[in-house]
């Protein structure tokens, strides 16, 4: 069986070969990495855009006299002449309140009684 000789030609072409296959890899990569950049902040700009509409439009209400007074009295608790204010208490305040003081008192009362038996 004869050997067969390598021509510096073809080595260098099958070098070449591998080389531009590597550099379409790469760049592949790199473009498709580009791209989904491009996309994740196409989509921020439009989130921002529609956050900035709502914004402009909570601006717009704000400045209207409607919006002022309604502000005013949920918010700050002020009437127009001859207006009564009237709150209301809802029953399932009042039980949430009266629920909470017993047990917190209770677990104030455990944790007492933890130190007292480690301060022994």
């Amino acid at each position: 069986m004869e050997k067969r000789k390598l021509s510096p030609v073809s080595v260098l072409f099958v070098i070449l070969i591998i080389y531009f296959a590597c550099e379409t890899l790469i760049t592949t990569y790199y473009y498709f990495s580009a791209k989904k950049t491009l996309r994740q902040t196409e989509i921020k700009i439009a989130e921002t855009k529609e956050e900035t509409e709502k914004l402009k439009q909570e601006i717009n209400n704000l400045n209207s006299q409607y919006y002022i007074e309604k502000y005013a009295r949920e918010n700050l608790m002020l009437a127009k002449e001859n207006e009564t204010i009237i709150y209301f208490k809802q029953e399932e305040e009042k039980q949430a309140a009266s629920e909470e003081q017993p047990q917190s008192s209770g677990i104030k009362k455990l944790f007492q009684n933890l130190l007292k038996l480690f301060e022994k």
